[in-house]
C-alpha cells in the first residue's frame, strides 16, 4: 500500500511538473500575443489560473513524501520520531480533513447548480463578472455585450473596451 502511495504520488509530482512547462508557454504566449502582435488572448488568463490550481495541488503530494514542506523543527526534534509521525496524522484527520471537506461541500452545491442550469459568469479582460447568463439565452451576453462584440471582432479589444480608438481585434 505504501508503495501504491509512492507511485501515485511520484505520478502527482511529473504531472505537476508537466503543468509548469504548459504554464509557461501559455505565459510566453500571451505576453508575445500582446507586445508584439497587439492581439491578446481572451483565454491565457483562465489556462493560467487553472494550471497554477492544479500545479500547487499535484506538487503537494510529491511535497509531503519528500518530507519539503514547511514544519517547525523546534518540535519535531524535540519529540521521538514516532510520537511526531502521530501527532501529524491527528493533526491532518482533525483539521485539515474537516477543513477540506467543509469547503467541498460549501462549493458542490453552486457547482451543481451552475452545472445542471449551464449558467456561466462571463468576465471581461479585467476580470470584472459582467452577470450570468445562459449561453443559450439569445440574449448575447446580456450586460456583456462589448465583450461579445470583442470576440466576433467587430468590437472594441477587451482589454479597453470601453476606451475609445481602442485597436480592434481581427476576426480570423
Amino acid at each position: 500500500m505504501i508503495r501504491l502511495i509512492g507511485r501515485i504520488s511520484d505520478v502527482c509530482g511529473a504531472a505537476a511538473i508537466l503543468a509548469s512547462f504548459g504554464l509557461v508557454a501559455v505565459t510566453m504566449f500571451e505576453v508575445t500575443s500582446r507586445y508584439a502582435f497587439h492581439a491578446p488572448t481572451v483565454w491565457a488568463f483562465d489556462i493560467s489560473y487553472m494550471l497554477n490550481g492544479a500545479i500547487f495541488v499535484l506538487a503537494m503530494a510529491m511535497t509531503l513524501r519528500l518530507n519539503q514542506h514547511v514544519s517547525i523543527d523546534i518540535f519535531s526534534k524535540a519529540i521521538p520520531e514516532r510520537w511526531f509521525r502521530v501527532i501529524e496524522i491527528t493533526i491532518f484527520l482533525c483539521l485539515i480533513l474537516p477543513a477540506i471537506s467543509l469547503v467541498t461541500y460549501a462549493g458542490w452545491g453552486e457547482f451543481w447548480k451552475a452545472w445542471v442550469s449551464d449558467l456561466a459568469i462571463p468576465v471581461d479582460a479585467g476580470h470584472r463578472a459582467v452577470g450570468p447568463v445562459a449561453p443559450d439565452s439569445g440574449a448575447g451576453f446580456r450586460a456583456g455585450r462589448p465583450i461579445d462584440a470583442a470576440l466576433r471582432g467587430t468590437g472594441p479589444c477587451l482589454p479597453c473596451h470601453l476606451r475609445p480608438g481602442c485597436f480592434r481585434l481581427r476576426s480570423s
